[in-house]
């Protein structure tokens, strides 16, 4: 048998995601609410925040540029600069201890 996989309105011409985010607690997944929040770094030195996330991994999909993902739990705050090229994935790991 022959199944086709079903494409919806709403997931037509949704790019993949090609960024993975996890921040980490004691070498494992954090399970706890990280709020991210991901910045594109212009030529011109200022950020333009791009999305907002409460979780402790996710997967995102961003055009190529250069990007600044920042992680806050509690009171710890870490950041990660990354590039992101066509046809390319990233895993962004941040240890948050």
């Amino acid at each position: 048998m022959c199944t086709t996989p079903v494409m919806s309105a709403s997931n037509i011409g949704d790019p993949a995601p090609n960024v993975t985010l996890v921040a980490t607690l004691n070498n494992g997944p954090a399970m706890r609410g990280v709020n991210w929040s991901v910045y594109r770094l212009e030529t011109n030195g200022s950020r333009v925040f791009v999305k907002g996330l409460t979780r402790h991994s996710a997967s995102i999909a961003l055009p190529s540029g250069r990007y600044q993902a920042e992680a806050r739990l509690g009171t710890v705050m870490r950041t990660r600069t990354f590039e992101v090229s066509t046809r390319t994935s990233n895993d962004i790991v941040v240890a948050m201890d």
